[in-house]
């Protein structure tokens, strides 16, 4: 037996979802945490040897996924997730935007703005002052010269 197109479908008075189910002859993917915890509940989902010991070794749900760009560093405990729930959390709390198996729309908070450090400012402040010796000349003029490279520089690290 012929399986009947979407637009047969529509056209005899059939809903969108129940035409495609019908015309596609398959039920759409389930989002559960079982289909999302499928195959992945062996050592947190991950390859990784040192990542697993590191999980081990901290306690980590052995039965949940590790998911590594939600974790703090490699190997952090609280980057592993039992469930969806557990992970849309995670996202609402932070401000993070996540789109696929768990959707949540970010706040995308501004940056915070982050000091230099010294030696950093100092160094770039030293090239400076070899490219234009006159910005070196006073301590003042020295002083405004390390002023504007860390306002330049602490403005290149909020981006």
């Amino acid at each position: 037996m012929k399986r009947k197109t979407y637009a047969e479908l529509v056209a005899e008075g059939v809903s969108h979802n129940m035409a495609e189910i019908l015309s596609l002859g398959c039920a759409p993917g389930l989002k559960t945490d079982t289909q999302f915890l499928a195959g992945r509940n062996r050592d947190f989902g991950t390859d990784d040897p040192v990542i697993v010991q590191r999980l081990r070794a901290a306690g980590a749900d052995r039965n949940g996924v590790y998911h590594p760009a939600l974790a703090d560093y490699p190997g952090d405990p609280k980057a592993v997730f039992s469930s969806r729930d557990e992970i849309r959390k995670v996202c609402q709390k932070n401000g993070w935007a996540c789109e696929g198996t768990v959707n949540v729309k970010g706040d995308f908070r501004p940056v915070q703005s982050i000091d230099v450090a010294d030696h950093i400012v100092e160094r770039e402040t030293q090239k400076e002052i070899a490219k234009d010796p006159s910005k070196g000349e006073t301590a003042k003029k020295r002083r405004e010269t390390k002023e504007a490279v860390k306002a330049r520089l602490k403005g290149r690290a909020a981006k």
